[in-house]
């Protein structure tokens, strides 16, 4: 061990220990933009939540929650242009087509997915094939045990060097290709 240390050069921490590692955290962290941010989403939600619910539409607390959490939310991007790069959510970001065209796809196609498989299969099961909600929860358990197995393999082909998970999307699909009875259906 102390042959390796003696090889291995460790280098100067970036931040000298003197200076405060909170400081210099807190500077990096946009707490403002939280601070724009969170209570514009909460607003926002709340209005579209009691709305037709609790309050009718036309009602001055919908209104008043719908309106603050869009004004809060300009002023949040507001606050993101100024920061520039140093923001919670860069704005630089959006003009990069891969990055808005990938978070576009993954709320409207996963966004959807899990919506559908989440909310109106339990509903599906209790309302067109007349099961109990326990029974309606024991039919959507394979479905959210696999969700729960995919997410680990995910996360462990993840950490894998990239060549692994290219090679297991390549060599999957010709499994059972001499089995003549895989094509019959």
């Amino acid at each position: 061990m102390t042959a390796l240390l003696a090889v291995i050069h460790i280098p100067e921490s970036p931040i000298p220990v003197g200076h405060g590692l909170g400081k210099t955290l807190l500077s990096k962290l946009d707490l403002p933009g939280f601070v724009l941010f969170a209570p514009a989403a909460i607003m926002f939600l709340m209005g579209l939540e009691f709305g037709g619910r609790e309050h009718p539409w036309n009602s001055a607390v919908v209104i008043g929650l719908l309106v603050g959490g869009i004004a809060l939310f300009v002023i949040f991007l507001f606050w993101e242009r100024r920061q520039g790069d140093e923001a919670m959510f860069p704005l630089a970001l959006v003009r990069i087509r891969e990055v808005w065209t990938s978070m576009l796809a993954g709320m409207l196609l996963i966004g959807g997915i899990v919506i559908v498989f989440a909310f109106y299969l339990p509903i599906y099961f209790q309302a067109v094939k007349g099961v109990s909600p326990l029974q309606s929860g024991l039919y959507v358990l394979p479905n959210i045990l696999s969700s729960i197995l995919m997410a680990v393999t995910a996360g462990v082909l993840g950490m894998l060097p990239p060549f692994f998970p290219s090679v297991a999307c390549i060599l999957l699909p010709t499994a059972g290709d001499d089995d003549p009875s895989c094509f019959d259906c």
